[in-house]
């Protein structure tokens, strides 16, 4: 009986490990979408290839007001995990030519404060555009976590788009440990 306990144990631990991925609580029809612009509309979605990467994106091309005087999309969606949160991505875009410039920055709640780390800073782009990185990340079951893009150009031919693209999601080893612990202690207290 204490061997099945103990296997039990392992088997659901490794299973919320093998669980990092962009499905159930961060599938596409979780995320919000939403952009502050003069002017819109946007064409945000939220799109998959496969269940372990994700991509964010918008277009505000062919918009004759918006990206002259700036804008902001959003993308976010509520956690239903506690602990770290590792992954890759990669920003690229293309947001006209003359004067045009990105930023990105990721948010997170954390007992109802809301966490900005800058990703990108407001940078001079010109054309098509690619920038990429890593975020660990701290968070809360039923908190919100996300991206914002800016986007600014003084260009005719009014090309605003850009793509984040989403990979590698891994928990941090604490919160696999953690919840490793918790099923141990779960097949302990049922043994006792």
């Amino acid at each position: 009986m204490n061997r099945i306990a103990s296997i039990t144990a392992l088997t659901l631990a490794s299973n919320f490990a093998v669980a990092a991925d962009f499905t159930g609580d961060l599938a596409p029809a979780m995320w919000s979408m939403h952009y502050l612009v003069p002017g819109g509309p946007a064409s945000p979605s939220v799109t998959q290839a496969t269940s372990d990467t994700l991509d964010l994106n918008y277009n505000f091309d062919g918009n004759r007001q918006s990206p002259k005087n700036g804008f902001t999309q959003f993308f976010s969606v509520y956690s239903a995990r506690t602990g770290d949160l590792s992954f890759d991505y990669d920003y690229t875009g293309n947001h006209s030519w003359f004067q045009a410039h990105t930023s990105l920055r990721f948010f997170y709640e954390n007992e109802h404060v809301e966490n900005t780390v800058v990703l990108i800073p407001l940078t001079s782009v010109g054309g098509d555009f690619s920038f990429s990185g890593s975020v660990t990340i701290p968070v809360m079951a039923g908190s919100r976590w996300g991206f914002a893009m800016f986007g600014l150009h003084n260009d005719g031919a009014f090309l605003m788009h850009g793509t984040i693209h989403l990979s590698n999601l891994v928990p941090a080893p604490g919160a696999c440990a953690l919840a490793g612990m918790g099923c141990l202690a779960m097949a302990r207290r049922r043994r006792a």
